[in-house]
């Protein structure tokens, strides 16, 4: 089975790969998939779900940059640190989206962190270690 027949077996792919006209029409007969976007960045996930007809219920980045670009996008400013948030504060959801820091393991940003006499990859304990602290959470 090639790519395209793989992704065509779950619904967001498929959806994607509709016309835009038939995705507003079967949007509008069924309820969106929610969706949460963590580690949100500028909301590169979000734009791409809500194409599909999904729908983001809460998004989350802690960096103040991102949150103003995403805010500029999407007329929603993220919630910060997601460590500081609650679980019981996250809406139910269907579907769960992460864009996690890749410069703990990214070439770019082990060179920098090197330079700079800092961890990297796992050891990086601010980034790279998120995508564990999330799956203890069990959102």
């Amino acid at each position: 089975m090639g790519f395209r027949e793989e992704t065509t077996r779950y619904s967001v792919a498929a959806v994607c790969d509709r016309p835009e006209r038939e995705r507003r029409s079967q949007s509008a007969a069924t309820a969106p998939l929610k969706f949460i976007d963590l580690f949100c960045g500028i909301g590169g996930f979000r734009y791409a779900f809500e194409r599909a007809g999904c729908e983001c219920v809460f998004s989350s980045d802690w960096n103040k940059y991102a949150q103003q670009t995403y805010a500029a996008n999407f007329n929603e400013t993220p919630h910060g640190d997601i460590h500081s948030v609650a679980v019981a504060d996250i809406p139910a959801h269907d579907i769960l989206c992460a864009g996690f820091p890749c410069q703990p393991f990214s070439i770019a940003g082990v060179s920098k962190k090197l330079s700079l006499g800092k961890a990297h990859g796992f050891d990086d304990k601010e980034q790279g270690n998120l995508f564990f602290s999330l799956a203890e959470t069990k959102l």
